[in-house]
């Protein structure tokens, strides 16, 4: 191999890169750039739901006794209730009765209906945004191309003729194991579509006394579960018919 073609061919690759990756010092409008890598929650199951009530009702808990000064008394804290959303879909009729459970299991009194001395309100938005490939992980080629040379039959270059076949299974499946526990964190498939917007807020006398707001991605096969029922169909409009 003619090392310094290779040697020109990578310096004006990188020339090239480092060209293409500057921007000019003004343009006709803002440059788009992305946000500093963060992560979210995909909800996948019902249990994700009572983890996300256990949340809520702590924060709810802590603010309210801060407010109404009942920390050392419960028996002395406000009612509360929940205003119960028109069309609930599934996971807000369960989000709402988990919390609820959470609320009374931590000392509040919680009405089964309105009126209550504080409000409880959960509004919850379902959005979806295309084409959004996730490019936040980052596998390095060196660290592919090391293990390949290690691993290479070429005697000149790796060991791999000095390792038995069955040493090299097990190398290839500990890398494996590795690999998914590092990245079991990342839930798997593409970035989904749809995400929510979970509030959840305490109001009394049109004043909010605590209020949560969560970002969570969903399954977008799964939005049905969190999108409110069609509407019922109208009643037939009867006619009286007048005989001649």
């Amino acid at each position: 191999m003619n090392r310094p073609i290779v040697a020109r061919a990578l310096l004006v690759g990188a020339i090239a890169f480092g060209v293409a990756a500057c921007t000019t010092p003004f343009s006709e409008v803002p440059v788009a750039t992305n946000f500093p890598t963060t992560t979210q929650e995909k909800l996948q199951s019902a249990h994700h739901w009572q983890v996300i009530a256990e949340g809520i009702a702590a924060q709810i808990t802590q603010a309210l006794q801060q407010e109404q000064g009942c920390r050392s008394a419960p028996l002395a804290c406000p009612t509360l209730a929940f205003a119960s959303p028109d069309r609930p879909s599934p996971f807000e009729r369960a989000l709402i009765a988990a919390i609820t459970t959470e609320l009374v299991r931590q000392g509040w009194k919680v009405r089964t209906e309105l009126p209550a001395e504080i409000t409880l309100r959960l509004e919850v938005q379902a959005n979806r945004f295309r084409n959004r490939p996730a490019d936040g992980r980052f596998t390095s080629a060196a660290v592919l191309g090391a293990g390949l040379w290690v691993l290479s039959d070429d005697k000149n270059i790796g060991v791999w003729e000095h390792v038995s076949p069955g040493a090299s299974a097990l190398i290839g499946l500990a890398a494996a194991d590795l690999w998914r526990w590092q990245t079991s964190q990342f839930a798997q498939g593409p970035t989904p579509e749809v995400e929510l917007m979970v509030h959840v807020s305490a109001v009394r006398e049109g004043v909010y006394l605590a209020r949560t707001s969560e970002v969570f991605y969903i399954a977008d096969s799964d939005l049905a579960l969190y999108t409110p029922p069609p509407a019922p169909l109208p009643a037939p409009t009867v006619l009286p018919v007048r005989g001649s």
